[in-house]
């Protein structure tokens, strides 16, 4: 434990040192000297340092004197000499000190008011070293719904993990996961649970309490610590036992009915599952992962994602088997890339689409009506067309799809000509003007797109966003009904503050027999990895693979163009 805040304490130093241009040897010294110093086994206190490979003399007289009194004066002296409006933008999550101070002297921003603004005008991406990802990661943060408690469940994840990362090295911790609404794949989340494995309570419990740059610590009991992160996300860690963690990680992940359930079908059974453990014949049984508890219960294995909707409302088990996996996505069919108002080039995303092992991608930037998103002219369109087939020869294969996120106009036509439609490989309409038009306007609008020959998938249907904006007013019975008619697919959008389609309107849309096309909707590269929310929101509305067309292969793909890849069109 003292180890540890030895280790925090220095890597702190170390950052601050670098964030004032000291000399990188000096850097490089205190970060070796935290990680050897952290991962020692005998506490710093009866060890002689000088003793210790690679600890200099100073770094060994700053251990000392924090030895002694638990803070340094170079620390706050390094401290002091720092903005408090860097050390401010620190706190919001995602954003270390280089960023922070990157921010803080590209534009004197002293407020996270004046950040705000910048953000929503899109400047933040135009610093050297910032780019789209960090500036979607503050936007997110910043729009949270912090004055309900809710989080987006990126942010909470990515929270998460950091945390994790951290505390998994404290010797005392034996297991360690995130649960919860996180786990369960909610869109909005109120807090952080966290579950632990050990069988020394009171070390690491005093360890997690002793982590740097949290706000309050409070230990409701001796097996549950509160916290709050620096960004004001709530955390609670319930400790637990190695041996009771597969079935408390049920108990814990919920939610409360699917727990009510198992005890349920248990008493059937003959056994007895209650909060105190897993009994038969009066005996406790314990188990090393959760899939032996369902194996035990006779029942398959259930995604945390879906344990909200499956078993407890006693549908077929089979579904459970057939739900969409990560690994089933073969391809991204909606990216922004710098030809509109994304913040990477093409090659960029197939670099990242490779890498994530997809058979193929489609560029769907904004087309000419959105000017405000970077909309494509009509030259710059037909430039990128051209631009995608020699890209293709590059490649020696069909591997960049050609496409549009045509907008729809308020009378529901596109606002792409047609002797382009008619050329794309990938059409999807959105609306992201006039979304307050009244009910039956709004309904014709997207009958007449979804009914377009050219349209595969509508994009974004309700347009809501997190956590601001509910959607649009329309009859998405009559739109589901002709969207089937036309043969047009719903998009499940990835965007954590969009998840559109929501999982009760997946179903909705089941009813109609509509297929789903799973989009992440980057901006960048690495806002591909937002595929991950689609595909958890499929998984909430117990989507099979086969209705998903991203798990089709290239050729298997729908359309009349692209039945024809290598031929004429």
């Amino acid at each position: 434990m003292l180890n540890l805040q030895v280790g925090w304490h220095l890597e702190e130093i170390a950052d601050l040192l670098e964030l004032q241009g000291a000399n990188p040897h000096k850097i490089r010294a205190f970060r070796r000297a935290a990680r050897k110093l952290a991962s020692l086994s005998k506490p710093l206190d009866q060890v002689d340092l000088k003793t210790i490979p690679g600890i200099g003399e100073k770094i060994a007289e700053e251990v000392l004197i924090f030895l002694e009194k638990g803070e340094t004066p170079l620390l706050k002296n390094l401290l002091e000499n720092t903005p408090q409006t860097v050390l401010e933008i620190r706190e919001i999550p995602g954003i270390d000190l280089k960023t922070a101070y990157r921010i803080y002297r590209w534009g004197g921003i002293n407020k996270k008011e004046q950040l705000k603004k910048v953000v929503q005008k899109r400047e933040l991406r135009t610093i050297p070293g910032i780019g789209a990802k960090v500036e979607k990661d503050i936007k997110d943060f910043l729009q949270q719904t912090r004055e309900r408690g809710h989080f987006l469940l990126s942010l909470a994840e990515s929270e998460a993990e950091a945390f994790i990362n951290r505390v998994e090295n404290i010797p005392a911790v034996e297991k360690i996961g995130v649960t919860g609404a996180v786990r369960r794949g909610e869109e909005l989340v109120d807090g952080i649970n966290i579950l632990l494995g050990t069988r020394e309570f009171k070390i690491a419990r005093e360890s997690i309490s002793l982590l740097p740059r949290i706000k309050t610590r409070t230990v409701s009991e001796d097996f549950l610590l509160k916290l709050e992160l620096p960004g004001g996300v709530p955390l609670k860690v319930k400790l637990v036992p190695p041996e009771e963690y597969a079935l408390e990680l049920i108990k814990t992940t919920g939610p409360t009915s699917h727990w009510d359930f198992l005890a349920k079908i248990a008493r059937e059974k003959g056994f007895n599952l209650i909060d105190e453990g897993f009994f038969y014949g009066g005996k406790k049984v314990f188990f090393q992962e959760e899939k032996e508890i369902y194996t035990r219960l006779e029942m398959p294995y259930p995604p945390p994602e879906v344990r909200h909707r499956v078993l407890e409302t006693g549908k077929d088990f089979s579904l459970v088997e057939k739900i969409i996996d990560f690994n089933e996505i073969k391809g991204d069919f909606h990216l922004h890339t710098r030809w509109s108002d994304g913040g990477s080039t093409i090659e960029e995303m197939v670099k990242k689409a490779q890498s994530l092992r997809y058979e193929y991608l489609v560029i769907t930037d904004h087309s000419m009506a959105l000017e405000f998103a970077g909309g494509m002219s009509i030259a710059a369109l037909q430039e990128q067309m051209e631009y995608i087939e020699r890209l293709n020869e590059k490649l020696g294969k069909k591997y960049v799809l050609t496409g549009i996120e045509a907008d729809i106009e308020m009378d529901g036509s596109l606002d792409v000509p047609q002797r382009f439609l008619d050329r794309m490989d990938w059409v999807m309409a959105s609306i992201h003007r006039g979304l307050k038009l009244p009910r039956q306007e709004m309904t014709k609008r997207l009958v007449r797109a979804v009914s377009h020959p050219e349209v595969r998938v509508l994009g974004h249907p309700t347009c809501r966003l997190f956590p601001n904006r509910d959607g649009i007013d329309v009859d998405l019975k009559e739109v589901f009904s002709s969207a089937a008619a036309s043969g047009t697919a719903m998009e499940i959008n990835g965007a954590p503050d969009r998840r559109d389609l929501g999982e009760e309107l997946i179903h909705l849309a089941l009813e109609f027999g509509l297929e789903f096309c799973l989009g992440s909707d980057a901006h960048n590269d690495q806002n591909m990895e937002y595929m991950r929310y689609a595909v958890v929101e499929a998984r909430r509305a117990g989507l099979p693979a086969h209705k998903i067309i991203n798990t089709k292969s290239f050729e298997d793909l729908p359309g009349k163009k692209l039945s024809r890849i290598g031929g004429e069109k």
